[in-house]
């Protein structure tokens, strides 16, 4: 890979995030100002201006790429256009995607750190610097499902709906007639909340994992996944059911309601929340073990069944597989079809050993 020297104009090769905050978009054209050594991170050596934050920042030369132009990027506040500037002979500045034209000087006295005519001249690095690495204010994470704009909190504030919803059908009201009808409430939620808050961020809802591509090159994956899981289900629900599940716990068991609810409603709602919506938030800020882990955990801790406390390690478990499958596949129709082997496995188990 060849070197870059001061003055040379790039484009960057990745989204690049620093706490939580996009500081350089793909594409984006950049002027490398000077390359100062990093005892942090060495690799990150070539200072950039960010013109979406203001600040100065160390990339790796793998964020970088050459270009032989190196037009001003400016995001918009109307977020429609990342307007990539070429400067004119008139003196404007067009667009290359929009074609929109503005003058150049407009733009030259909020972007000053970028010249067309000359390179940039080298400055010290300074304190308030940051590195792509994320020395000195915390660690940077290229975001690994980038049309996800979504935030951690929107994901907070639909799963407690959920699982408020949940605490009423299952613990408030556990008996009562109106247990049911929140009990849907909640699969409502977390199916129809991920896809208001997709179309809201302006997206499609293969960003919700809504696509058939990962599902058939990934057919193979899919069937071992699902019979790790459903060996995993069956075994430790029965194990659960004879060791510790207390008598009379289950013995109200209904087959049809209960494979209605597991294998159709719940694979279908849970995986749209869990695995399209909350993962890929949690993915993006984070690496896959720990993204997997904290999704794993949620999604055993939002089943407020009779007797959840001796199924929470398998389900956390399997959570964790169909975080795995999602990240492989990048389709739910992979994860839903293995959640409903995962839960027909629970089924069987209660087949066998309850009723």
């Amino acid at each position: 890979m060849l070197e870059i020297h001061p003055g040379e104009n790039c484009t960057i090769s990745r989204e690049i995030v620093i706490d939580d905050q996009v500081v350089f978009h793909k594409g984006m054209h950049v002027t490398v100002e000077q390359i100062a050594p990093n005892a942090d991170s060495p690799q990150h050596r070539y200072v950039v201006h960010s013109p979406v934050v203001g600040k100065h920042f160390q990339l790796s030369r793998s964020d970088l790429f050459r270009s032989e132009q190196a037009p001003v990027a400016v995001r918009p506040a109307n977020g429609h256009c990342l307007h990539e500037y070429h400067y004119m002979q008139d003196g404007t500045m067009t667009c290359r995607k929009c074609g929109h034209t503005i003058a150049g000087a407009s733009v030259l006295s909020t972007q000053s750190s970028f010249s067309p005519a000359a390179a940039v001249p080298a400055r010290k690095t300074r304190p308030g610097d940051r590195t792509a690495a994320g020395s000195r204010a915390g660690k940077s994470h290229v975001k690994d499902f980038p049309g996800v704009e979504w935030s951690i909190w929107e994901c907070a504030i639909y799963g407690a709906l959920i699982l408020g919803t949940l605490i009423l059908s299952n613990i408030v009201l556990k008996g009562h007639p109106g247990a049911t009808a929140f009990g849907l409430l909640a699969y409502a939620i977390a199916l129809f909340a991920p896809i208001i808050s997709m179309k809201y961020h302006g997206q499609k809802l293969s960003s919700l994992g809504f696509t058939a591509k990962g599902f058939r090159s990934g057919m193979l994956l899919t069937i071992v996944v699902g019979f790790l899981l459903f060996f995993l289900s069956f075994i430790s629900t029965a194990i659960s059911i004879k060791l510790f599940m207390p008598k009379g716990v289950g013995t109200q068991f209904s087959f049809f309601s209960s494979l209605l609810a597991a294998v159709v409603l719940a694979p279908i709602s849970e995986e749209t929340y869990f695995r399209g919506y909350l993962y890929p938030a949690l993915r993006n800020r984070m690496n896959m073990p720990l993204a997997m882990l904290l999704d794993g955990l949620i999604f055993a801790s939002f089943h407020l069944l009779p007797g959840w406390q001796y199924g929470f390690a398998s389900r956390a478990i399997g959570g964790m597989g169909l975080s795995y499958l999602y990240e492989k596949t990048g389709s739910l129709y992979s994860s839903m079809l293995v959640h409903a082997v995962f839960n027909l496995g629970i089924i069987l188990a209660g087949v066998f050993f309850i009723i």
